[in-house]
């Protein structure tokens, strides 16, 4: 006999980076995923006659819940396609109006693609943008009087959307797609950045102190600032440390989101003797300061981290043979290196799969 489930028992777990930049599972429970379909299924109309939802993503990627869910707990069908039929371009829109669509969610950058053909798709009236930031362009390109356009926006921690933003199609005050509001149910913060966290930090302490010590300004340390940092978000939590019987790492993808996350961990936490990370650039100079570029980017040490570890830089490339290296230094490597973290896997919803397999390492 089954257990009896309960709101929170989870629904579906999907393995994700999510806003930290750090892999782990995220467990979605059946309340969200509930109210999540209840929100979809009325702002994308999934109720009315004849809705048909396209199921693009992969099942692996937790966008596929907002298509699967939604879609069958409203009575819609789902409509599903081969890898070449979804491809990106006069194949998914010739797909989409053979197939009667009426409501899809694409990423911009697929939705791009099929600028040529919206005139030639009459019954597609919902159309949701979501997993990257959507220009002003492309939402006045799609929206019109008869089809409803929506920026949807959330991490897959908060059952993947938590906001939806129905673009007005008559407004020209906007620079910006706006986020939209919460679904019900939902609440949004805007997370300070560590400038104003450590501002409200010392505003409570000078409360706390009293009206003899308003004045005085108060230290904030690090363990503090990262205590009030993590009491925001439970998830942004660290992770065990990267364990290894080997002193020497290399690391490759360091200038991109989930590398620049990656390399933090061993470099704070003294796991290695060496890491060497192999960057695109002309010269080690070159890799240096496109590597503090990106930590810069995300709000990491923008200078060279204090740590043990001796921090090497390869210019080179993981497309190219022996990594772009000479023999020499590639010999060296190979005898010196006792673990990979390969972090330059490339992601596109435009690319064919069979262009990025030479991306991936056996």
């Amino acid at each position: 006999m089954l257990p009896e489930l309960h709101v929170e028992d989870p629904a579906s777990m999907i393995y994700t980076s999510g806003p930290t930049g750090e892999p782990k599972g995220v467990m979605v429970p059946h309340r969200g995923l509930l109210a999540l379909s209840m929100a979809a299924a009325e702002t994308w109309e999934l109720r009315k006659a004849e809705s048909r939802m396209l199921q693009f993503s992969s099942h692996c990627f937790d966008a596929s819940i907002c298509e699967i869910f939604p879609a069958l707990c409203s009575g819609a069908v789902l409509v599903l396609g081969s890898r070449n039929e979804l491809l990106p371009g006069h194949q998914l829109a010739e797909f989409i109006r053979n197939q009667r669509v009426t409501v899809t969610l694409l990423p911009p950058s697929v939705m791009a693609t099929l600028n040529d053909f919206s005139s030639s798709l009459p019954l597609l009236r919902t159309i949701i943008a979501g997993g990257e930031a959507c220009s002003l362009a492309l939402a006045r390109k799609w929206s019109t009087l008869e089809r409803k356009f929506i920026n949807a926006y959330g991490p897959t921690e908060c059952t993947v959307i938590t906001t939806m933003h129905v673009f007005d199609p008559t407004s020209d005050d906007l620079k910006t797609v706006p986020l939209g509001e919460p679904l019900p149910g939902w609440q949004t913060y805007k997370h300070p950045t560590p400038e104003q966290l450590t501002f409200c930090i010392i505003q409570t302490q000078k409360s706390k102190a009293g009206s003899k010590s308003s004045n005085r300004e108060q230290e904030v340390d690090a363990e503090e600032l990262l205590r009030e940092g993590l009491s925001l978000d439970k998830s942004l939590r660290p992770i065990e440390g990267l364990k290894t019987s080997s002193s020497v790492a290399l690391v490759t993808g360091v200038t991109g989101f989930l590398g620049a996350f990656l390399l933090e961990n061993p470099l704070l936490e003294n796991s290695f003797q060496v890491i060497y990370c192999l960057v695109r650039g002309t010269s080690p100079a070159h890799a240096w300061d496109r590597l503090l570029a990106t930590r810069k980017k995300y709000g990491l040490q923008t200078k060279t981290p204090v740590s043990n570890i001796e921090l090497v830089m390869l210019a080179g490339d993981v497309q190219q043979s022996k990594l772009g290296l000479s023999d020499e230094v590639y010999s060296q490597l190979s005898d010196h290196v006792g673990l990979i973290y390969h972090v330059a896997a490339d992601t596109n919803y435009i690319r064919p799969y069979g262009e990025m397999l030479m991306f991936k390492l056996d």
